[in-house]
């Protein structure tokens, strides 16, 4: 383990003749997913100072420590983006974006090296040495790089290990081991890189394996590998899990390494573009521009062998069932998700501190846009989420009272009233339909009322 270990263990010696039995050593403890994010990020805070002192003022800093600033600073970044759900969500924004500034000014001095770098393969020709001249002379006269007192005040306080875990987490308790809250995060991180990335926005896939390889790291860190596992859900799986998540690192370094020369080939196209036809041009514009397509769908293939936890606190989450009569018997309220493309029942996630039933009633309120009278709850259901995660989903029958507001567009952009025993085949999600069905068998048929 390269961070905290917080692993208890127990010695013991038999005393001879004493009759003492020895003691067993206590199994080791799974960090907490908060502590571990922290000292991580203690590591990278210390890493990125040292380089900005480096390379701090008007020209200061060969290249190559331009270029190791620039990737402790993005590596830091990085991890707090990746590691949102669990930090301090004001610290978190006030930290960023005091790192704007200095990162645009070291983005824009290495773009200037790697420019400068190209030129210097083709520096027989006349042309490229002028053009490469004005590039060192830009490089004199380019913005400092500027960490002022704030920042540096907050990446001392990272490096000392003083940054606030969120309360409530989105993914629940971040004091919780890391072996429960981690299996999700990775599987998000994959989802969001395989599923919602373009393989041709070679800077979008390039951020989004940086986020996938902190929490791998994270991961491996927290003990989803060796004696960690003992006695947990996931005892068993060690070598398995182990095997997967170097194997899937292993895919992303190969999707980084491609994503990055991608992005070189577009930094020699512009120097390229302002010379005429020629050797220099041609030998600026060989670069190669490899197809990620590839590598993304290697990674994509072992998704589904990633470990998943199996004994963490279920995602909890809570929805309604509105009734109203209609002309031919009762009839239920189904909403349209613009992001999903589905009909569904309204439900969202309960917030920390909030009952499931005000839950339900906050949820229906937002994307139906009535306020409600909660009745009986009826029957819920309980699976895995898109992050692997176990998820539990209560419900509640419920009346319309009043009209309040509008659903968000950008959530909810339908809501239509549906005969209660059609219902059941509007939704998607086999989980809403099942739930549809058990309503309508006790609301429709011969004596039923709504």
């Amino acid at each position: 383990m390269t961070v905290v270990q917080n692993a208890i263990t127990a010695t013991a010696a038999t005393t001879a003749g004493s009759g003492t039995p020895p003691v067993r050593a206590t199994r080791p403890v799974p960090p907490g997913t908060g502590p571990l994010a922290v000292a991580r990020l203690a590591g990278s805070a210390a890493t990125a100072a040292c380089w900005l002192r480096a390379v701090a003022g008007p020209g200061r800093g060969d290249p190559g420590s331009v270029a190791a600033a620039l990737d402790a600073l993005g590596t830091l970044r990085t991890e707090l983006r990746s590691l949102r759900p669990l930090l301090d969500k004001d610290t978190v924004v006030r930290i960023r974006a005091a790192t704007d500034a200095p990162a645009r000014a070291l983005a824009a001095r290495h773009d200037l090296d790697v420019r400068i770098a190209l030129l210097d393969g083709v520096a027989g020709d006349p042309e490229a040495r002028v053009l490469r001249s004005a590039l060192r002379r830009a490089r004199r006269r380019a913005a400092p790089v500027v960490a002022d007192a704030g920042l540096a005040a907050d990446l001392a306080a990272l490096a000392a290990g003083r940054l606030a875990v969120r309360a409530g987490a989105s993914l629940g308790d971040p004091a919780l081991p890391a072996t429960v809250l981690l299996p999700p995060l990775l599987h998000r991180r994959v989802r969001k890189l395989v599923r919602d990335t373009d393989p041709g926005d070679a800077g979008a896939v390039h951020r989004r394996v940086a986020e996938l390889r902190i929490v791998l790291a994270l991961t491996l860190d927290a003990g989803l590998e060796g004696s960690a596992l003992e006695g947990s859900a996931l005892e068993g799986t060690a070598p398995e899990s182990t095997a997967v998540l170097h194997a899937v690192d292993r895919e992303a370094a190969v999707l980084q390494d491609r994503a990055a020369a991608v992005l070189l080939a577009d930094a020699a196209a512009e120097p390229a573009a302002a010379l005429s036809p020629g050797p220099a041009r041609d030998a600026l514009l060989r670069a190669d521009r490899p197809d990620l397509r590839g590598p993304l769908a290697a990674l994509a293939a072992s998704r589904d062998a990633l470990p998943v936890d199996t004994a963490g606190p279920a995602k909890r989450a809570a929805g309604g069932v509105l009734l109203r009569p209609g002309p031919a018997g009762p009839e239920v309220l189904l909403v349209h998700r613009p992001r999903h493309g589905d009909w569904s029942l309204p439900k969202g996630a309960v917030a920390p501190d909030e009952s499931d039933v005000d839950a339900a009633l906050r949820e229906v309120r937002e994307e139906t846009g009535l306020r409600c009278r909660a009745g009986a709850e009826v029957t819920g259901v309980r699976y895995r989420d898109r992050n692997r995660r176990a998820k539990q989903v209560r419900y509640w029958l419920m009346t319309p009272l009043a009209a309040h507001g509008r659903p968000d567009p950008s959530e909810v952009d339908g809501v239509r009233w549906v005969p209660l025993d059609e219902a059941p085949r509007w939704p998607a999600r086999s989980r809403d339909r099942a739930v549809l069905a058990g309503v309508a068998a006790e609301h429709t048929g011969p004596g039923r009322a709504a």
